[in-house]
């Protein structure tokens, strides 16, 4: 699994920066957050880890913020969304599941404001609108292909 989350983190962080970081600067989805979340609500914590510090560290590497803020923004975006996940919520719900996502943009957002002290809530609101609708479309596929709501329903496959 360690090296399909790389193999995912090498595909993913050049299309976040490339056309969907021109799509996102104008309210786009935000498809690194997404992927984060994807990642931690349908498996686990450390695999989250494991995500948050490589596509971090590549978005540190490759990109033009301040370095380490890509990898303490995800990593505190994995230890959030796990916490939220175990104490609140349950994984089968796609309405607690997306909660969790727009509670995970704005905390982005949050920490990106603090960090550059610029933001535009327009295109902030578009792109969380955005984000939520790539995940729900996302969630969705990913539990029907994976089999999830058989699973989570208490049936096991064969």
């Amino acid at each position: 699994m360690v090296i399909a989350q790389t193999v995912l983190a090498l595909i993913i962080v050049p299309l976040a920066l490339g056309p969907f970081s021109l799509w996102q600067s104008w309210g786009g989805p935000n498809i690194i957050i997404i992927v984060t979340w994807l990642i931690v609500w349908m498996s686990n914590r450390e695999r989250g880890l494991y995500w948050a510090v490589i596509a971090g560290l590549l978005l540190d590497l490759l990109g033009f913020t301040i370095f380490g803020l890509w990898t303490v923004t995800l990593v505190a975006l994995v230890l959030l969304i796990d916490w939220l996940k175990s104490r609140f919520f349950e994984a089968s719900s796609i309405i607690q599941a997306l909660f969790v996502l727009v509670v995970a943009l704005l905390v982005q957002g949050i920490i990106f404001y603090l960090a550059s002290w610029q933001l535009n809530s327009y295109f902030a609101l578009i792109s969380i609108i955005a984000s939520v609708i790539l995940g729900a479309v996302m969630y969705y596929l990913l539990a029907v292909r994976m089999r999830l709501f058989l699973r989570w329903a208490g049936r096991w496959l064969a």
